[in-house]
């Protein structure tokens, strides 16, 4: 099992804005296993993730202006099966 997993990531970065337009995200909520959070970050606490199984974390967002996603990294930590970070 995987103890205490947690996402967290960086805010949307804007790579190309040829018109110089201002524009605003803000995060809404996430969700956890298609559970809705409370949670208006982008850090989600998944807790324990037993062994062989997945969890899934998805973020809603809204944003002043259309665009699209071309990229996504977020780092995770979690505490192995003997509260060490390295298994």
């Amino acid at each position: 099992d995987a103890f205490n997993v947690q996402i967290m990531s960086s805010q949307p970065e804007i790579i190309e804005n040829e018109k110089g337009l201002l524009i605003d995200f803000t995060i809404i909520g996430s969700s956890l296993n298609d559970k809705v959070t409370r949670s208006q970050s982008l850090n989600i606490d998944f807790g324990t993730i037993p062994g062989r199984n997945n969890a899934v974390g998805v973020w809603h967002m809204i944003s002043s202006l259309r665009g699209t996603f071309n990229n996504f990294t977020a780092t995770f930590q979690y505490k192995g099966p003997i509260d060490d970070d390295r298994l």
